[in-house]
């Protein structure tokens, strides 16, 4: 019912409309006047000049609705006049319009290009490609130039190019390769063309017909001197011109154009009406000449805007959805018509073709080119891996460069005056560095680094002991730096390392010139400098860049890097990056400048919770990347487990650095040591962490193939021992120790020299790097000390965090250890505070020194320690205790001073200390001039020239050698006589352990070491 009621309701408003309609009321009405009667149309707008186009109008027409007249528009493009020259040459000119004549022709100059010029083979000829014209004089002035020298004769493959001055003339010829192209600079490269116009481009990749001269006529300046002159602008000139546009200048700078509407400058043609100038300058900013093309009508699809010329005007748009892939089209941005148009390979640099193929999904995937060789350095080769698309160029054979420091001549002196330690240190390239380090609590200031040092407490250093530091630093001319060693903070004087990679462009940096691009109708192209860091220019996409300079790689192999390219499927690089190993000076940090608010570490503890996610996602697929590896039974597995190991080591990390802004927070006043170790922290993870994954997983170097190859084997129940090898071999070099930890690689280390501890990597097993160590025979306490346990003293540690290095070894390593060296530290606990002593006199080491001062001391350390001694040092001790005279082994200290009536003698050779060190105090001098080099110390195996000289120096070193070095004797024990300190000076003689020990004489052999020993 309510439905027919609706239609009834239409269907009378229907018929009520028809009836007002035919309603006349009997009446008749009168025609309409016609609006066009008497109106004629022939008086059409004049000739007029739109751009580069002849605008011309029609006999009009009368519109019969308004009355007006329409005249309709015709414009005619003015072309360009061409000429083919004698050397083949197509010189080019612009018509331009005028209002009266229409198109007015131009005439092509083939002024440089009258010569025929031709290269010829043995099987065929092929003709140079044109070179470019020679810069031309302003119009209104005349050269004379010299007869040109004769054109060589260029092999096959090469033509004859001129070479011409700033005013034209051909100097010389240069035999170029044909197809070769050259590393585009982004640097305003002012240049002339053949009609004599000079024009600035934005880098120096000219288009064809330009070529280079020194300035464009009429422009002179200086850039620098602080003044924005009339030839520079803030593109030309930014450090003098920033923020300030020159009008008239014939650059359209930022604030010259404000377009209101229509299209802005180097607008897509086919955008709605003209430009709309209303700016400051858009005479600057007009682009004349280049022509107007009108805009297409697309009955499928959408319009695509035309590619540039080499005059730099875009070409037609063009419509993707026609089924035809031309104009500016391609796979990227119109893949209906051009996808499977498109080539099936690219041409290389070198001149070579890469195949190219379509995946099944569609995507387009081609090889990857060569490095064209002649940019391949000396002492590199390049690998290409097809699978990846990357190509590698690895410099082992190269020559490292190491960056060059200058220091006063006392500057050891000068850092051990202040209390510090100076050291000649090697980076990860073994280049050598200054270090002067302060602030550790240890006897020595910077001890080498030691996995199984026991913990030690840390002393804070006051403001006016930082301060003292940095004014120590400023007349070393090195820098104040904080670094964490030991899980303690020190300063130390530093030199800067040098800093690998490459720096992103700034925010405002890529904003501005995304902006000038985006005003020229540009693209944003890459370009990469001399160290083959990412630039951004303006351009067309054609001309990307598609090789790096022969720089590049030269310096990132010089750093001890690999340099890795990628191109992408039009053969532009896309990916450039110098893999180097982390350095662990980089985690260093200055002192903070400014102390950040509450709401600033908030905000930064929020960006750390987006990196730990970044670090988690990494770490699972890399982790699936590696067992995909183990499945294939490659050893690819390796490399790609310890850099998911790394991420995971990573994330963690992350979260103590959250953890610490949480606590700094919650302190309300940050304090500076707080934010340094934040710092630190960041920038390990930064520049030392993430270093070695890139590392890791991209380097094709020998090293890493060694480090991939580190598993550990198991054999029986234990884990096969690590060859000694050059490679394997780090002696007592903890930052050796340290670098090849992080990585889980196999070597061997002996943190306190070939008498102490042994140290074996050896290898990863699963997420797990194997670590080994062992005391030597006869150290430790006899079998039976500790009931259950006995000698071999060793242990083995599955340690999952070694990506971290070895910090605290409390905390680092031995919570994963196993074996009788662990029931020692539990019996004696790990930092020896548990360990066996005389009750409050000594423990542990302590005893070393307590044990040997007399016979009183000795009896003692029987009737505690004897149960714990070796033979042989429990019969030192005996005769020590009894007054005949100092044993040998305890502790690995040889001979004791004799004591006759209690009192402590004096051997001979300590008569004359002047006359007997004479010699070494010589050798020490040789020493400091080369303190790069090692030093051999007391318990190393090595009788060494210092202990033959000195034979009560290390007798443990040179038992059974005579004075003079020769092999072969019995050394004569020298007499003893009663000893007298020197004059001023209160000690107890010399103990020859090879450590300056609390009251022995400043002419022991110990400390004169310790004054020798190399920084």
């Amino acid at each position: 019912m309510r439905k027919a009621f609706v239609i009834a309701l239409v269907a009378s408003l229907f018929l009520s409309v028809v009836f007002a309609q035919n309603d006349t009321s009997g009446q008749q009405q009168a025609p309409p006047p016609d609006p066009c009667a008497g109106v004629s149309c022939n008086s059409p707008p004049a000739a007029s000049c739109r751009g580069n186009s002849y605008i011309t109008y029609s006999p009009g027409t009368c519109e019969s609705s308004t009355g007006q007249c329409k005249y309709n528009e015709q414009a005619t493009s003015c072309g360009e006049t061409k000429k083919v020259c004698p050397d083949g040459f197509e010189a080019k000119c612009q018509q331009t319009c005028d209002a009266g004549s229409g198109c007015r022709p131009c005439d092509a100059s083939c002024t440089g290009h009258e010569q025929q010029q031709t290269t010829t083979t043995q099987q065929n000829q092929t003709t140079a490609p044109p070179p470019s014209p020679p810069p031309q004089p302003p119009q209104n002035q005349t050269t004379t130039c010299p007869t040109p020298p004769a054109q060589p004769q260029c092999s096959s493959g090469a033509y004859a190019r001129a070479e011409y001055d700033s005013k034209g003339c051909v100097t010389g010829y240069l035999c170029t390769p044909l197809g070769k192209t050259e590393a585009c600079v982004t640097v305003i490269t002012p240049a002339t063309d053949a009609a004599g116009n000079c024009k600035e481009f934005s880098n120096s990749c000219l288009p064809p017909g330009w070529n280079k001269v020194d300035r464009c006529p009429g422009r002179t300046s200086t850039c620098g001197n602080g003044v924005c002159e009339a030839a520079e602008s803030s593109v030309t000139c930014p450090d003098d011109c920033r923020g300030k546009a020159a009008c008239g200048n014939n650059i359209c700078e930022e604030g010259e154009a404000d377009v209101t509407g229509g299209c802005g400058p180097g607008a897509d043609p086919g955008c709605l009406g003209q430009p709309s100038y209303a700016g400051t300058c858009p005479s600057d900013c007009q682009r004349q000449e280049c022509p107007v093309h009108p805009a297409p009508v697309c009955e499928r699809g959408y319009s695509v805007s035309g590619s540039f010329d080499e005059r730099g005007c875009r070409g037609p748009a063009t419509c993707c959805g026609d089924s035809v892939c031309s104009g500016g089209e391609n796979s990227q941005n119109c893949r209906q018509d051009c996808v499977g148009a498109e080539p099936d390979r690219i041409k290389c640099p070198d001149g070579s073709f890469a195949a190219c193929r379509t995946d099944p999904r569609g995507g387009r995937f081609c090889e990857p080119c060569r490095v064209s060789e002649d940019r391949i350095p000396q002492g590199c080769r390049q690998e290409v891996e097809k699978e990846t698309g990357f190509v590698k160029v690895v410099c082992e054979d190269i020559r490292r460069t190491c960056p060059e420091f200058s220091i006063p001549h006392d500057a050891k002196q000068t850092c051990e005056a202040k209390g510090g330690r100076f050291q000649i240190r090697n980076d990860v390239n073994g280049c050598s560095f200054p270090d002067c380090s302060f602030g550790e609590s240890s006897p020595q200031l910077l001890p080498e680094l030691n996995p199984l040092e026991q913990g030690k407490k840390c002393r804070s250093e006051t403001e006016r002991e930082v301060e003292a530091t940095r004014k120590g630093c400023e007349q070393l001319g090195l820098g104040l730096v904080f670094s964490t060693q030991g899980g303690c903070r020190i300063s130390k004087c530093s030199s800067k390392p040098t800093k690998s990679g490459c720096e992103p462009i700034p925010l405002e940096q890529r904003q501005r010139i995304e902006g000038s691009c985006l005003e020229k109708g540009l693209s944003v192209i890459k370009d990469f400098d001399e160290s083959g860091c990412p630039l951004m220019k303006c351009g067309e996409t054609s001309q990307c860049s598609r090789d790096l300079p022969k720089e590049a790689y030269e310096k990132c192999g010089q750093q001890g890097g690999e340099m890795i390219v990628r191109r992408d499927n039009s053969g532009c690089v896309s990916l450039s990056q110098c893999v180097v190993k982390g350095d662990i000076r980089e985690a260093d940090v200055e002192s903070i400048e400014k102390i950040p608010e509450s709401s600033d570490l908030l905000s930064m503890a929020f960006k750390m919770e987006e990196l730990r996610i970044e670090l988690d996602r990494l770490a699972k697929k890399t982790e699936d990347i590696a067992n995909y590896y183990e499945s294939t039974k490659s050893a690819d597995e390796g490399r790609y487990r310890r850099v998911s190991n790394m991420f995971s080591a990573a994330k963690g990390k992350v979260d103590e650095i959250k953890t610490k802004l949480r606590d700094i927070v919650q302190k309300g006043t940050p304090g500076e040591n707080d934010l340094i170790g934040v710092k630190g922290d960041i920038r390990y993870i930064k520049d030392v962490m993430m270093k070695d994954a890139l590392y890791l997983m991209l380097s094709s170097s020998d090293d890493v193939n060694s480090i991939k190859e580190s598993q550990a084997v198991k054999v029986g129940d234990n884990f096969e021992a690590v060859a000694a090898t050059s490679d394997t071999e780090c002696g007592s070099d903890g930052e050796c120790f340290n670098r090849g930890f992080r990585l889980c690689k196999k070597l061997i280390f002996y943190p306190e020299g070939s008498k102490g501890p042994k140290v074996e990597v050896r290898g990863l097993e699963g997420d797990a790097c194997i670590m080994y160590a062992v005391l030597p025979e006869g150290e430790g306490p006899p079998a039976g000390a500790i009931p259950g346990v006995k000698p071999p003293y060793d242990m083995t540690c599955k340690i999952k965090n070694y990506a971290l290095g070895v910090n605290n070894p409390e905390k680092d390593i031995f919570p994963y250890c196993e074996g009788p060296m662990v029931e020692l530290m539990k019996k004696y606990g790990t930092g020896g505070q548990n360990a066996p002593g005389v009750p409050g006199k000594c423990s542990g080491e302590e005893c070393k020194d307590y044990c040997g001062r007399g016979p009183s001391e000795a009896k003692e350390c029987l009737q505690y320690l004897g149960q714990y001694l070796p033979a042989e040092a429990k019969q030192g001790l005996e005769q020590l205790a009894s007054g005949k005279g100092g044993g040998s082994g305890f502790g690995r200290r040889e001979e004791f001073s004799e004591f006759e009536g209690g009192e402590f003698n004096q051997p001979q050779q300590f008569q004359q200390p002047q006359g007997q060190f004479q010699q070494p105090v010589q050798q020490v001098q040789s020493i400091q001039q080369q303190p790069q080099e090692g030093y051999n110390l007391c318990g190393d195996g090595i009788c060494d020239d210092f202990e033959r000289n000195n034979p009560t120096a290390c007798q443990v070193d040179c038992r059974g050698g005579t004075s003079g070095g020769g092999a072969g004797g019995t050394a004569t024990a020298a007499p003893q006589q009663q000893f007298q300190p020197p004059q001023g000076e209160q000690c107890s003689g010399c103990l020859s352990n090879n450590i300056c020990d609390p009251g022995e004489c400043s002419f022991c052999p110990d400390c004169r070491r310790a004054e020798a020993k190399p920084a």
